[in-house]
């Protein structure tokens, strides 16, 4: 008898420019010009630009900044 391969507990979809704009508040175009400078992590499958969430939001951690209101004066 053949044991299941394992698999992984919760799979990540994969997203695409809509997804990530969507959840980002901003235009596709946007997140398509951001993923060609590099500032959102992004993997070219085809002519076809995919995302992880995860790295997505690393990626923003990393780079953004949150502003107090001492900081907004």
């Amino acid at each position: 008898m053949k044991k299941a391969a394992a698999t992984p507990q919760s799979p990540e979809r994969w997203l695409n420019v809509h997804d990530v704009a969507a959840r980002l508040g901003i235009k596709p175009r946007t997140a398509a010009l951001w993923a060609r400078q590099g500032r959102l992590p992004a993997y070219r499958v085809g002519r076809y630009l995919r995302f992880r969430w995860a790295e997505i939001e690393s990626a923003m951690a990393a780079t953004c900044r949150v502003h107090t209101d001492r900081e907004v004066q």
